[in-house]
């Protein structure tokens, strides 16, 4: 897609991470001073997009517009490139059937309080980006699409804007993740973009990386979120997928619990039984092949082929360690 990633050397890396934290602890004790590294302004319309608001994120106005279009953190889900939710529970989301609000648990207020001094840092290290706020944007003629990038940034050099997306994880990158590579296209896309950059603190390292809009890419995830909206407007769920994701909205929308009975198909019921025996089986195949590479390799962390890392152990809270397959 016309990008490169690139990552620090691990000293540089262990530094820069270090100052997002000092970063993180100077902002909260100057809450006077923001904007003064970011520009105090906003971007109001790009030519394909205009501006509709700046609702904080979480807050029923925030709510209130994704409900009404297809934003650039859902297109990843709806393509099926999001390993932690399916396109069935989003849309269940969107009609209002589940409980959209985003519980503030740890990664996620660590998101938010971090985005601004991380964004600083990015914008200290790149004089030649006007750095701005943003906010929410939808298509002048697709209403249906809408943007809210984390930044923006006017590029002295080239003379164009850029889409700036901050992220932070807990475990490093390999890669950027096929999701956020995803929300920026959209986001160049809806606006008129032709570079956004992905700047994050994954796993206590530092990444960039600059994104080219890719057209074919671009107008396939348009093509896939048109689908879904008209799902939505037409009221007809997404096909039955395998993820845990919809296992747990079938859950949430069947909540109650009674005394009855329902006769099912016999084919559902041999399905059932059939994915329930086969399940139980690749759990122990699974079990069995861990447990030789985790003895394969002793007290080694990583388990390699032809230099290349499959696995590697991880430990929690001081207990034994347990492996970790990649890929």
């Amino acid at each position: 897609m016309g990008s490169s990633f690139s990552a620090a050397d691990n000293n540089l890396i262990n530094f820069r991470s270090r100052s997002v934290i000092m970063s993180f602890l100077l902002c909260s004790l100057w809450n006077d001073l923001e904007g003064v590294k970011l520009k105090n302004k906003y971007l109001q319309n790009t030519e394909t997009a205009e501006f509709i608001g700046n609702p904080e994120s979480g807050t029923d106005e925030w709510h209130a517009l994704r409900k009404g279009a297809i934003g650039g953190s859902e297109v990843g889900t709806i393509a099926g490139l999001n390993p932690w939710e399916s396109a069935y529970t989003l849309w269940h989301k969107k009609l209002g059937l589940i409980d959209d609000k985003i519980d503030a648990n740890w990664s996620i207020r660590f998101g938010r309080a971090f985005e601004r001094p991380i964004l600083e840092m990015f914008a200290e290290d790149h004089l030649e980006l006007e750095v701005m706020e943003t906010g929410t944007f939808r298509h002048k003629e697709k209403q249906w699409q809408s943007a809210n990038p984390d930044a923006v940034a006017l590029n002295s050099t080239t003379g164009k804007y850029e889409i700036i997306e901050i992220k932070t994880a807990r475990a490093g990158w390999d890669e950027v993740p096929q999701s956020y590579i995803a929300q920026v296209q959209w986001y160049m896309h809806v606006m008129g973009f032709d570079t956004a950059r992905i700047v994050a603190v994954a796993g206590w390292s530092w990444y960039e990386q600059v994104i080219e809009y890719d057209q074919f890419f671009a107008e396939a995830l348009e093509a896939s979120a048109h689908r879904f909206y008209k799902a939505l407007t037409d009221g007809v769920k997404p096909d039955w997928d395998g993820s845990q994701s919809t296992y747990e909205t079938v859950r949430r929308t069947n909540p109650m619990l009674s005394d009855e009975s329902v006769e099912i198909p016999g084919e559902l019921a041999i399905r059932l039984k059939e994915a329930n025996n086969s399940s139980k089986e690749a759990t122990q195949q699974l079990n069995k092949a861990k447990s030789m590479v985790h003895d394969a390799i002793g007290s080694a962390k990583y388990a390699t082929v032809d230099s290349k890392v499959v696995a590697l152990k991880q430990s929690r809270n001081g207990s034994a360690p347990y492996l970790v397959i990649k890929g």
